[in-house]
């Protein structure tokens, strides 16, 4: 193990940077969704806003809607808001996806962003012991 460097930090920071761009297939349409990945600390307080700890299924679906529509650029198109008549901006991924969809993109932007699903970290923990 040797001495970490500033290089070694900025190498990392570089790769990190080149992650910013990931795709998902989505089975149900047969095709990709370009992902961008936010900054981690968005996406902190984005999960901080709506509490999900509360195991409330409008606050997880609220949530996702939110993180997906914000990592997904196609959704953002102001005319498909217009075309799904729908009163909110995050309410076009409920209108295209499955809440079965949804919850796989979350945890798969999750999952860019190096958070993991808190409900096995208990069973982690357990293990090590």
């Amino acid at each position: 193990m040797g001495k970490l460097t500033l290089e070694a930090l900025l190498d990392r920071k570089s790769k990190q940077d080149k992650m910013g761009l990931a795709t998902f297939n989505v089975a149900s349409l047969n095709a990709d969704i370009e992902i961008v990945k936010m900054k981690t600390r968005k996406l902190c307080e984005i999960m901080d806003k709506y509490d999900v700890e509360q195991d409330k299924m409008t606050t997880s679906y609220n949530m996702m809607c939110e993180v997906i529509y914000k990592c997904v650029p196609m959704l953002q198109a102001k005319d498909l808001k217009e075309t799904l008549n729908v009163p909110t901006p995050y309410e076009v991924v409920g209108e295209l996806f499955n809440i079965n969809e949804m919850g796989q993109i979350t945890d798969y932007i999750m999952e860019l962003h190096g958070i993991t699903d808190k409900k096995q970290m208990p069973i982690d923990n357990e293990i090590k012991n």
